[in-house]
């Protein structure tokens, strides 16, 4: 479980590296160009390129804290007899759709070693950080897959993530609600 907290840790605080970087690099551009009038040269091209990463990287977030589109309500509706095995059939798919994604994304990186991006990047930079993001999905949702067989339980909820990855306390839903 340490490795899995570890882990989870990592993504969000990448995640949140990456969204400082893209909200602080278009502001740095504006301040070379307009005060030093010497302006950043690729800011905007990179400024996509940390979107994307950002993209690929906040996915496994979102899986991890119940933030994915599972149609629960739908799910829990039926009885329980369809219901857990449905949730182990989508759990145990996500996992081998996610790794076999992740891994057409490395075999196609390897075969495109040669070329380069228009940013001047090796092309496997440049899809690593989707392959990565496919990587930790797989590994998300296969550990989901292990906790679901083990206790029943169908994901790791936003409430859950709150209180163990950032040591807050989950809110009741009361406070500051209108």
């Amino acid at each position: 479980m340490r490795a899995v907290r570890a882990l989870r840790m990592s993504y969000l605080c990448l995640s949140v590296a990456l969204l400082a970087l893209i909200t602080a690099l278009p502001a740095i551009q504006v301040v070379m160009r307009n005060i030093f009038a010497y302006p950043l040269i690729g800011s905007e091209e990179y400024t996509k390129y940390f979107l994307i990463c950002l993209t690929f990287m906040a996915a496994p977030v979102a899986a991890s804290g119940a933030g994915m589109i599972v149609m629960d309500e739908l799910r829990k509706i039926l009885p329980k007899v369809l219901r857990v095995p449905l949730t182990a059939l989508i759990l145990l798919a996500c996992a081998g759709v996610f790794a076999l994604v992740a891994w057409s994304a490395m075999v196609t990186s390897m075969k495109n070693a040669h070329v380069s991006t228009a940013l001047g990047l090796p092309f496997w930079v440049f899809i690593l950080p989707g392959t990565l993001g496919f990587s930790i999905l797989a590994v998300e949702y296969a550990t989901q897959f292990a906790s679901f067989i083990r206790n029943g339980e169908a994901s790791y909820g936003a409430d859950a993530i709150a209180e163990d990855v950032l040591g807050v306390e989950p809110s009741d839903g009361s406070a500051g609600s209108v």
